[in-house]
């Protein structure tokens, strides 16, 4: 145990940018990239618990301004989701809805209920199959089947 309080002990503190939001790196120069699907910085809301309203509300409020400020940074579920489930953790409701709402109404849930990298891609074994050489023969030359 003294082993992991010595560590405990190196890491630096958490910083908040001048909107009150929970910064991804612990260096003050540091700019806030907030174009980017991952959110790193909420991993103490979510799969964590350090960042909770009841216990640490400083903190959840500060990873829920961190929350509303990242865009998207390209249509992936995950970062979506991940958002999402760190939103629900810290019982902001109006984020919960707004992501549950991307990912349902903008493609990224199949029929079987899993969800896509990608809205409206195509599943990848479909996609092999697509681009495999023996249908492309297939449905290149008119009137054969092979």
């Amino acid at each position: 145990m003294p082993r992991w309080k010595a560590m405990l002990a190196k890491l630096p503190p958490y910083l908040l940018d001048t909107d009150g939001a929970l910064k991804e790196w612990a260096w003050p120069t540091l700019e806030e990239n907030q174009d980017h699907r991952h959110v790193s910085h909420l991993y103490g809301a979510w799969p964590g618990d350090e960042f909770t309203p009841g216990f640490t509300p400083e903190l959840a409020r500060a990873a829920s301004i961190a929350s509303r400020k990242r865009a998207q940074g390209n249509d992936s579920a995950h970062g979506i989701l991940h958002r999402g489930l760190a939103a629900a953790r810290l019982k902001d409701s109006y984020l919960v809805n707004f992501d549950s709402k991307q990912i349902l109404e903008q493609g990224y849930v199949n029929p079987s209920l899993t969800t896509m990298h990608n809205p409206y891609a195509i599943p990848s074994p479909i996609r092999k199959e697509l681009s495999s050489h023996s249908l492309w023969r297939c449905w290149s030359i008119p009137g054969r089947v092979s």
